[in-house]
């Protein structure tokens, strides 16, 4: 896409362009981050949670599969690491 110029309001805010909201795909109301990157400033995709089926929450506890039941801490500690497994993935 071409430079596009755009102007900061009294209010701080910027119009992102119809054509670049177009060609990422934003929707009103969707969630952005924004962050300083050098002299630069980055606009991206916040990253939502995905939602787990309950397959893959039991997949995340396969390694108690084999022994004695898993305590309520270590179900929560396998489930959180998925999770920031499954983060991490979609940040790249």
């Amino acid at each position: 896409m071409a430079e596009t110029e755009v102007s900061i309001s009294t209010k701080g805010q910027v119009v992102i362009p119809k054509a670049l909201r177009d060609a990422m795909h934003w929707k009103a109301g969707q969630k952005l981050v924004i962050e300083q990157v050098g002299s630069r400033v980055v606009i991206r995709e916040k990253p939502t949670a995905k939602k787990h089926s309950i397959r893959e929450v039991a997949g995340m506890l396969s390694e108690y599969a084999k022994g004695r039941p898993p305590t309520e801490s270590e179900m929560s500690e396998a489930i959180g690491r998925g999770i920031a497994d499954e983060y991490r993935k979609s940040m790249k």
